[in-house]
């Protein structure tokens, strides 16, 4: 599989849709907090879109990212700089998926394949995923992969200069900035989500024996032999690690382990329902989503502590400096809003 590093888009502060999305914030976030955190547990909103449905985010030292099914807009801490990054014209942009490095931050867009033979029933043209990596700075997306017809992939990340994405039951590598794809490891059942650690692949599947439904997160070690690190709860993604250690959601816990074997260790409850777990890890601390508008908090040492939002359903979740930042669905599903949370 060969994807050229072509552009596939133009870039968004072209397009008047975009421009008008963007102009939206900005009087969404008319007021704008202070970069200097203050009370821990503070709530502020940065972002406020006309979005319908979840939306995504990633953070660095400087900007926030956020992906929802229109594209890729970025922020700095304090709601300010707002830039439409990339438009995507037809709405197909996976909110849930959405993976950076320092240079890049990489979506998911399903378009109406161009190949003739991939066409459904009734004559309908399928659609087939592609990843694109999206520049920090601005510029026009760049093709990392197409895929074949079929649903999108379930786990997407960025590491050692080259990106990872799921088909299935594969796990694929291609170059950032584009080119050949390949196999990086198989899994015996449907992958839920992968991640990758120092080039070291994990990743959930279904555990089709198990009743109720489950999963399990998997790797392979140094030898090449397959390791079951331990239970998983499908779709409760990103997997996430800090600089020697792996974590995910599994039996309604947070877990952590080493990413070369050993015992795992529980680190929290997750008291979400399955699907709507989400997780992420630096080096001050873990956070995650949780049911009835919440997103819990641990500090590397320390104990959790729940922060409420009101009227808000948290849909995914990054960390960055003193801050959590938390993409949230208005309770009556209008509207998309990022908060910032101070840790």
């Amino acid at each position: 599989m060969t994807a050229a590093a072509r552009v596939v888009g133009t870039r968004a502060a072209t397009s008047a849709l975009a421009l008008a999305s963007v102009a939206a914030v900005a009087m969404a976030c008319a007021s704008r907090p202070s970069e200097t955190p203050r009370a821990r547990g503070e709530i502020a909103t940065i972002l406020g879109l006309p979005e319908r449905g979840a939306a995504a985010v990633v953070a660095d030292a400087s900007f926030v990212f956020v992906a929802t099914w229109h594209g890729v807009v970025r922020a700095s801490h304090a709601g300010a700089q707002i830039t439409a990054l990339y438009h995507a014209p037809l709405g197909g942009v996976s909110p849930t998926l959405l993976a950076s490095d320092a240079a890049r931050v990489y979506v998911v867009e399903s378009r109406p394949c161009e190949d003739d033979a991939a066409l459904g029933a009734g004559g309908r043209r399928l659609d087939c995923p592609r990843v694109l990596a999206v520049p920090k700075d601005g510029g026009s997306p760049t093709l990392v992969a197409l895929l074949p017809a079929g649903p999108p992939p379930r786990g997407l990340a960025a590491d050692g200069g080259y990106l990872y994405f799921t088909d299935k039951r594969r796990v694929l590598r291609a170059p950032a900035g584009g080119g050949t794809s390949a196999v990086v490891a198989e899994a015996e059942e449907d992958i839920q989500d992968a991640g990758v650690q120092k080039g070291r692949v994990f990743w959930v599947e279904a555990d089709p024996a198990a009743t109720p439904p489950e999963g399990r997160l998997v790797t392979r070690d140094d030898a090449g032999a397959r390791r079951v690190v331990g239970v998983a709860d499908p779709g409760r993604g990103p997997l996430a690690f800090d600089a020697g250690r792996v974590y995910w959601i599994g039996a309604d816990k947070v877990w952590r382990a080493d990413v070369r074997g050993g015992a795992a260790e529980s680190l929290g409850e997750a008291r979400a329902k399955a699907g709507e777990a989400r997780l992420a890890v630096d080096a001050a601390g873990i956070a995650w989503t949780e049911e009835d508008a919440r997103v819990a908090l641990r500090p590397a040492s320390g104990a959790v502590a729940r922060v409420t939002l009101e009227g808000e359903r948290p849909t995914s979740v990054a960390l960055a400096g003193p801050f959590a930042f938390v993409a949230t669905m208005h309770a009556d599903g209008e509207g998309t809003r990022v908060l910032r949370i101070t840790r």
